[in-house]
């Protein structure tokens, strides 16, 4: 699966709409009534990375009635994410489920690469790339990779 296959259109904040921005959309209730909700929030899922990949010029002027930004339409997708996985998965293209180690080490170095934002256990993943070997303290055989989110 290529990265362009998932574009979603999404209204995002001009102000920090450019290419290459990440993420994480969260729900807000306000949205649910808005007139743009659709092209906006309505193909996004909560707690995921995203990633603006494109952005599209338009002729109207769009204006958050929530914020009252004005905002941009871009193409986005879900992001990329570099976490660990066991090395016996740990290769390339590879699909496989994603699951954060029993860790209760709150100040490893590697917690947010074990603990990222925008994968839930159980997560279809492919591995896009190996990364390398984690020095785990609890000496579990983790690697850290780079996956693409298959939802």
């Amino acid at each position: 699966m290529k990265k362009e296959d998932n574009r979603i259109v999404y209204l995002i904040d001009k102000n920090v709409c450019e290419v290459g921005f990440r993420f994480v959309y969260h729900n807000v209730d306000a949205c649910k009534k808005c007139g743009h909700k659709d092209l906006c929030v309505g193909k996004l899922v909560e707690g995921r990375v995203y990633e603006v990949l494109n952005i599209l010029k338009t002729k109207k002027k769009i204006i958050c009635p929530i914020t009252e930004n004005e905002m941009s339409l871009a193409e986005v997708t879900l992001a990329s994410i570099h976490t660990s996985i066991s090395t016996k998965k740990a290769v390339e293209n590879i699909v496989t489920t994603w699951s954060s180690p029993i860790c209760e080490n709150y100040d490893c170095e590697y917690r947010e690469i074990c603990f990222p934002k925008g994968l839930i256990k159980g997560d279809k993943v492919r591995v896009k790339k190996v990364e390398g070997k984690i020095s785990c303290p609890l000496k579990y055989n983790l690697t850290h990779v780079s996956v693409q989110p298959l939802l």
